[in-house]
């Protein structure tokens, strides 16, 4: 069945300095795209201190959730899925380094019928406009592999800022997901996979954005929890 409304989830924690900026590109392409496919924006405020929610409430056609406690990125990413009424789900990072027009080709992807489409930055066609963090750029690297080898994933880029996938996909691996943080994707992924459904690489343009809320001192949590989840624990 040919989709007729996307849910886009957009999880957010203090994101005060620049989701303002991401809410306005996104809604504005809701409202263009709209004739295609209906498109349904929810902010999901993962424990915010700031300012955050207050911004999103002055977007009217824009669902928030709130949360006071921090669930983490998977978390914020979840409670937006269960929200969802779209034929088709999925998430774009809050810092709009996934422009509009970069998400509007893994809709399209969707629309021609795949179960799940994601952004990738490594594959031919892709392109980065960065500020060169090589330590981050490391740290990408060896997460990658950690999909491709620990967990067979045949992709080139497990964990940029934007998956969509059809609702039966997302009702049939939501309950079995244990990872909330930021090494959600993988196991997410990898879910999809083992569940027999297709994921479908499409390259994008990407903005690097500076002050990104994720830092290297995570990387060792996310290898130990990937590691449980590998395992069954």
């Amino acid at each position: 069945m040919h989709p007729k409304k996307a849910s886009i989830i957009i999880p957010a924690y203090n994101e005060e300095a620049r989701i303002a900026e991401t809410l306005k590109a996104y809604t504005s392409f809701a409202k263009k795209y709209g004739r295609r496919c209906k498109i349904e924006l929810i902010a999901v405020c993962d424990g915010c201190t700031d300012k955050t929610p207050e911004i999103v409430r002055k977007f009217k056609s824009v669902k928030l959730i709130k949360f006071p406690a921090r669930l983490g990125k998977g978390g914020g990413v979840f409670a937006g899925f269960n929200a969802a009424t779209g034929d088709i789900i999925g998430f774009v990072d809050a810092d709009n380094a996934i422009v509009p027009k970069e998400f509007e080709k893994l809709i399209t992807e969707m629309l021609d019928g795949c179960d799940c489409a994601i952004a990738s930055r490594k594959i031919p066609g892709s392109k980065i406009i960065e500020h060169g963090n090589q330590l981050k750029k490391f740290g990408s690297g060896a997460i990658n592999l950690i999909a491709r080898y620990i967990f067979g994933l045949d992709i080139h880029d497990a964990q940029c800022g934007a998956k969509i996938f059809k609702k039966e996909v997302v009702q049939k691996v939501l309950p079995l997901m244990r990872s909330t943080g930021f090494e959600f994707d993988i196991e997410l992924l990898w879910r999809v996979k083992n569940a027999g459904y297709s994921i479908k690489e499409v390259p994008v343009t990407w903005y690097a954005k500076e002050n990104s809320k994720f830092s290297m001192l995570e990387s060792p949590k996310m290898l130990l929890s990937l590691l449980l989840r590998r395992i069954g624990l």
